[in-house]
């Protein structure tokens, strides 16, 4: 009974044969995480990537003074609750760096569909993620410090999953054994629902669709 108006973009579906990426770590006071511990992060996470064809390129880590509270909920379509530390890291880190990674402690997930909530160890607003205008709340939430749940160090295999989901890959398997449409991949790949219970890498056929991202730059 009512109309809508709906914009549609087709992206190019030829992926580079290699590129760059760039993310920029956002340290949160929560977070428990120093600038050692950052760049460990950082090389951990771009190992992960060997082979793929992509390249990420590091922003130096940026400190800021807010962070998200642990009362702190985020939804597949709500990401208010992250909204004042993106303003925060947009006016301390630039707009420059490319994708956002926050690093906070306390914050949770609630599952609108099946009202529940939990408190993963990373998420992604958007799948692909990085398309957007710099004020809309875009990039990756990863639990790094000691909130009610306990102490969580930040994992560059979680880190990694996230970052594929941000270049446009879904779960290679779900939880509950529903497959991707990647000919490649059969769940013990790191694009696995639980990436810290796999050890494989990015498939083949995973590097090719994350280098289609508009974002990774020759």
């Amino acid at each position: 009974s009512r109309s809508v108006r709906a914009r549609v973009e087709v992206l190019g579906t030829t992926p580079v044969p290699a590129g760059v990426f760039g993310v920029q770590l956002v340290l949160t006071p929560s977070s428990e995480v120093d600038e050692a511990g950052a760049l460990a992060l950082q090389a951990a996470t771009a190992q992960r990537f060997a082979g793929t064809g992509i390249t990420l390129r590091w922003a130096p880590p940026c400190r800021v003074a807010r962070d998200l509270v642990e009362t702190s909920e985020l939804t597949w379509t709500d990401f208010s609750a992250l909204a004042p530390l993106h303003a925060t890291a947009r006016a301390a880190c630039g707009d420059g760096a490319g994708l956002r990674v926050y690093l906070s402690a306390c914050w949770r997930y609630r599952d609108d569909v099946t009202r529940t909530t939990s408190e993963p160890e990373g998420l992604t607003t958007r799948i692909p993620a990085g398309l957007f205008a710099s004020d809309l709340v875009d990039g990756v939430v990863l639990r790094a410090g000691t909130c009610a749940a306990g102490p969580t160090t930040p994992s560059a295999s979680v880190l990694a999953h996230e970052l594929g989901h941000a270049l446009g890959l879904y779960h290679s398997v779900e939880a509950d054994g529903t497959q991707d449409e990647l000919n490649d991949t059969d769940g013990t790949d790191l694009m696995g629902a639980d990436p810290l219970r796999r050890r494989g890498g990015f498939t083949a056929g995973q590097a090719a669709v994350m280098r289609r991202h508009p974002a990774i730059r020759r």
